[in-house]
């Protein structure tokens, strides 16, 4: 199935496509039924030298995804079971033109055996996977150092560099809702509880949507506010984790850079998830493993 694909699509795996420059989102998160629903808007940029007319796009494996373009375009090839779309512009996007793509997103219905997304009863972490991206997704071949393209993309994401990103989030009226960035705002709305986080500047692409019913220690490292969301039973390392945070922030900042964010987070996801940690922005997403060591023993 994959040579097929490849056959079908190899012509446009080089197409020089838009960057993603900006991100609206919604995301509504339902712990109760294991499900989301999530709606948003990219602002895509031509940043080449040369008219784009051709955007090739990939949703989600396990989503439903809908979606639109803001210009009038066709659907010229599609693969349907690999989710990649190609579409053919009436005006090509001329160079440091912009397009907009709308979209909405939710998981495929859960069965008796089968969950078909992240959102948990309690302490789910859905990543940014969800979302539609650009560009051929299957690149196997590693670029020569010598290549002048190889530097190109960000080695972490083909169709973005830095982006601007706020995110809406609501969960249930007993759950908190995170993302990474700074929170602008939280409210309560038909019995739900809702948040906003905005990143204070452009950062690479990297977006984690949580919510808990999270036990929360809050500190400052000079300026910097400092948080650890985690379930409330997992409560032996926290106080190393909060020395280790003023401690990285303080040994960096001397030695590297000062420290860009207003905030600093850890947010705690269960080991279903997995036993790693890492970082989008400002947030530091760490499995329980980490929250579960005896430091007394």
């Amino acid at each position: 199935r994959i040579k097929e694909f490849e056959t079908q699509f190899s012509p446009l795996k080089n197409l020089v496509q838009p960057r993603i420059k900006s991100i609206k989102l919604e995301v509504d998160l339902y712990p109760e039924t294991n499900s989301f629903f999530a709606s948003g808007t990219y602002i895509l940029v031509n940043e080449s030298e040369n008219p784009i007319d051709t955007i090739l796009l990939k949703t989600g494996f396990d989503e439903k995804t809908s979606y639109s373009l803001s210009e009038e375009n066709k659907l010229i090839l599609s693969d349907r079971l690999m989710k990649v779309f190609a579409h053919k512009l009436e005006n090509s996007l001329a160079p440091k033109d912009s397009i907009q793509l709308s979209f909405k997103v939710k998981n495929e219905s859960n069965t008796l055996f089968e969950r078909n997304s992240s959102v948990l009863k309690n302490g789910t972490f859905l990543k940014f996977d969800i979302l539609p991206r650009l560009g051929f997704p299957f690149q196997k071949e590693k670029k020569h150092p010598t290549d002048s393209t190889a530097t190109n993309n960000h080695y972490q994401a083909i169709d973005s560099d830095l982006i601007d990103v706020d995110v809406i989030l609501s969960t249930n009226e007993t759950q908190t809702a995170l993302a990474n960035g700074v929170l602008q705002k939280e409210w309560k709305q038909d019995g739900r509880n809702y948040t906003q986080y905005k990143t204070e500047f452009p950062q690479k692409m990297g977006i984690a949507f949580n919510s808990g019913d999270y036990q929360v220690e809050k500190s400052t490292w000079n300026d910097v506010k400092l948080e650890i969301y985690h379930n409330e039973s997992h409560h032996y390392t926290i106080k190393n984790m909060m020395l280790g945070m003023k401690s990285a922030l303080e040994y960096n900042s001397a030695h590297f850079s000062p420290y860009p964010h207003k905030e600093l987070k850890i947010i705690e996801f269960p080991l279903s998830e997995g036993t790693y940690a890492t970082l989008f922005g400002n947030t530091i997403l760490t499995s329980e493993v980490r929250f579960g060591v005896n430091t007394k023993e």
